[in-house]
């Protein structure tokens, strides 16, 4: 036995021709925006903003950026067929941001103050850890020993997020 479906499409008429036509447009807009709004483009370039801050970053005698972030940050754009240009930054990465100076700086730390200057974070792919150096004699020996004391760190915005906790 032999069965044949035969499917008739129902006539659009004018006002049905119409509807298709407007749906077939805003898919396509919506795709289009979709696509800009989401895709990177192949030819964009990321600028990347660097400090020099051993051993993640080292600036060399040319100008040019070192460190094992370089080298992942390197390889996870070559991978994915990406381009980039390296950007020596003298001020923080807060102000290069706000500039238009960088797209990316991939190893900032996420601080409260941050978040509320429009940058976005992704989850996090480092992660530092933070040691109290103390005499024997002095008689600390956790964080909380030092309430009242006298604690010395190299000024950077998340040392001193870390000495007030």
């Amino acid at each position: 036995m032999q069965y044949r479906l035969r499917h008739k499409w129902p006539a659009l008429g004018p006002k049905g021709i119409t509807a298709l036509v407007a749906a077939i447009l805003l898919m396509v807009g919506l795709g289009w925006i979709l696509r800009q709004r989401y895709l990177i483009p192949p030819g964009r370039v990321w600028r990347i903003g660097f400090l020099n801050a051993p051993p993640h970053y080292a600036l060399r005698p040319d100008g040019s950026p070192a460190g094992f972030v370089v080298e992942a940050v390197e390889l996870a754009l070559h991978r994915r067929g990406l381009r980039c240009q390296w950007i020596w930054i003298s001020e923080s990465p807060e102000q290069a941001f706000r500039d238009g100076t960088i797209d990316i700086f991939p190893d900032l730390t996420d601080l409260p103050s941050r978040r509320k200057q429009n940058i976005h974070f992704s989850a996090p792919w480092l992660q530092n850890d933070y040691s109290l150096l103390s005499l024997k004699s002095s008689g600390i020996l956790k964080a909380a020993d030092t309430a009242g004391r006298q604690v010395v760190y190299k000024a950077s915005v998340i040392l001193e997020s870390v000495a007030e906790r």
